[in-house]
């Protein structure tokens, strides 16, 4: 579970966690990420990234049913991909007019080999910094609204 408070609106940050394929432009490791289908609050999502850590590289491929409840989470699923179980979800608390309680959770189990020692870090570390990445771009789109 990662959690952050971000001085946002909440228009702001959904904007930021549903623009699929601009993902990749500011999240690192993600190397696509592709809007496939929508029918209304639910969307097929697939996603192409690169897992790192130390000198350990690995790229894998997702497809994700995205399920949008706005304003309050988004959730994903895994349905077919290089991990035999994934499923995460945004959780999204408005504060106040400004600001925005954002929180991760998730399972992932990868389906490829990881290091047994480093595995978990090596996939907490990515995930850790690509939630980083999500709130730095929302907090850039914030303040280029304010301008």
């Amino acid at each position: 579970v990662i959690t952050k408070n971000v001085k946002s609106d909440i228009a702001t940050v959904w904007q930021t966690l549903t623009d699929y394929p601009s993902l990749s432009h500011f999240v690192r490791g993600m190397k696509r990420s592709s809007l496939i289908t929508q029918n209304k609050s639910k969307k097929l999502v697939e996603q192409i990234g690169v897992i790192r850590f130390l000198l350990f590289k690995r790229e894998f491929k997702v497809l994700l049913v995205v399920e949008e409840k706005y304003p309050l989470a988004i959730e994903m699923t895994q349905i077919e991909g290089d991990f035999e179980y994934f499923q995460s979800k945004y959780h999204i608390d408005k504060k106040s007019n400004d600001s925005v309680r954002l929180t991760w959770r998730g399972q992932l189990h990868p389906s490829f080999f990881v290091p047994p020692i480093i595995g978990r870090k090596m996939i907490e570390t990515n995930i850790k910094n690509q939630f980083c990445d999500v709130v730095l771009e929302i907090l850039a789109r914030t303040q280029n609204k304010e301008k």
